[in-house]
């Protein structure tokens, strides 16, 4: 491996560097509900909060389990990738269940009004 300050980056070598550097961008999210009771001029409210992040390659996208195993953490890698397959399991039995139970005729579905 070869260590370089940015400073001794030529053009040349800059543009390898851009194409190979490992890189995340987040993404955050909020969501903030408020309903008024009545006419008391009392509300009650409720948030949430979430983060994400996506790793690069360069410019392109990789999947978190590859950018674990670039950067050298085998382990959180496999952790990773196993978890992301029984989700997809689950996923699959899930819809397997919702389609077993789904009626043949349009008939049968009862809307509650």
């Amino acid at each position: 491996m070869v260590s370089l300050s940015f400073g001794e980056l030529t053009p040349e070598t800059s543009v390898e560097f851009n194409k190979k550097e490992l890189s995340v961008n987040t993404f955050a999210n909020t969501e903030v509900g408020v309903v008024p009771i009545g006419n008391t001029g009392v509300a009650v409210g409720s948030g949430s909060s979430s983060t994400d992040w996506y790793p690069f390659v360069g410019n392109t996208p990789i999947s978190k389990g590859d950018f674990f195993r670039i950067a050298g953490y085998e382990e959180e890698a496999n952790r990773y990738n196993a978890a992301m397959e029984k989700n997809r399991k689950l996923t699959i039995a899930e819809w397997g269940a919702f389609l077993e139970v789904w009626p043949e005729r349009l008939e049968d579905v009862v809307l509650l009004r």
